[in-house]
């Protein structure tokens, strides 16, 4: 059997202070999903994971509440908790950024969470996670950064939190520029300074190509074919991420249907087979098992290619 973590970051970009008609419209977009066909964003989301019977990671991006207050921000994660999800925390670098001054008195690098000191990663997290639990929520085990250049000084912070696991983004490519498994591409768990890493799945395309398993970036059939070699291979988990508009078209003026169908169909997938694959959060999960050999990536099949093409062209014209 393989754990299968489906996790769903939720982010909303820097709003100044005064303007609240700019905030309420992109809190409408960016979490409810509002369109004519209904909210098609986070509440969508929940609604189908719960109709299948499914847990959902929902990684929350909370340092926004610095500057808007912790209403929003419950508005958010009680609905996630009510449905029986899980909260966990997210900080994008770029984002902290914007309130860096408010926390240290100084702008902090724009690039990378990596770039930002050992110091200051430490008080990015406590302050993430103390917003959190100001909205309510209390047993955040599990980060992410969608930055993939996060270091040592990362897993370091994390664990002065009190966080010891981290499902970030790893970058893949053959020198990733990290001291975190800076020669391997992990892909099952491993382990640094007591944090187990827990990344989002990749794939490989081709020779030097890889993929993220992201719902928005891959067809059905990709993701039907990593699962299957996961649980042909006995890998201990696979990490399924996306966001939480993905199931809208670029730009969220609509229902995106082909990512709906892609949604609906994965879930399913997961339901159908509960005796195989294991869908959970990190909440209470307490990882025992580290990969010392990491497996073969799967590879892509052209035929697998050539329905992901398709399916995208479609989505940019219905």
């Amino acid at each position: 059997m393989s754990n299968v973590f489906i996790t769903i970051d939720i982010g909303i970009a820097y709003v100044s202070g005064d303007n609240a008609l700019e905030f309420s419209e992109m809190f409408q977009r960016m979490i409810y999903g509002t369109t004519r066909q209904g909210d098609c964003g986070l509440p969508l989301v929940s609604k189908i994971l719960c109709d299948n019977g499914l847990t959902g990671s929902f990684f929350i991006e909370s340092l926004f509440a610095l500057n808007k207050g912790i209403q929003p921000l419950q508005e958010i994660v009680v609905p996630i908790s009510n449905a029986q999800h899980e909260v966990q925390l997210q900080i994008d670098a770029r984002t902290a950024n914007w309130y860096s001054e408010r926390l240290f008195g100084e702008e902090l690098p724009r690039t990378s969470f990596s770039d930002c000191t050992l110091k200051q990663q430490t008080r990015l997290i406590k302050a993430a996670r103390e917003l959190l639990l100001c909205a309510g929520i209390r047993d955040v085990n599990a980060f992410r950064t969608n930055s993939s250049e996060i270091n040592l000084d990362t897993l370091k912070a994390l664990s002065a939190n009190g966080i010891f696991i981290d499902s970030s983004v790893y970058e893949v490519s053959s020198s990733n520029g990290s001291d975190i498994f800076p020669d391997e591409k992990i892909l099952q768990p491993g382990m640094l300074n007591d944090v187990f890493s827990y990344p989002v799945t990749v794939f490989k395309e081709s020779e030097h190509q890889f993929r993220y398993l992201r719902l928005a970036v891959c067809s059905y059939r990709e993701l039907e074919s990593v699962l299957l070699h996961a649980l042909e291979n006995e890998w201990e988990s696979v990490v399924i991420g996306m966001q939480s508009y993905d199931l809208m078209t670029a730009g969220q003026a609509r229902l995106d249907k082909i990512a709906l169908r892609r949604f609906n169909r994965l879930c399913q997938l997961l339901a159908d087979n509960s005796d195989v694959y294991q869908v959970r959060g990190f909440s209470g999960f307490k990882p025992t098992h580290v990969v010392i050999q990491q497996p073969e990536l799967y590879i892509s099949g052209q035929l697998n290619r050539f329905l992901r093409g398709g399916e995208q062209a479609i989505r940019r014209v219905i």
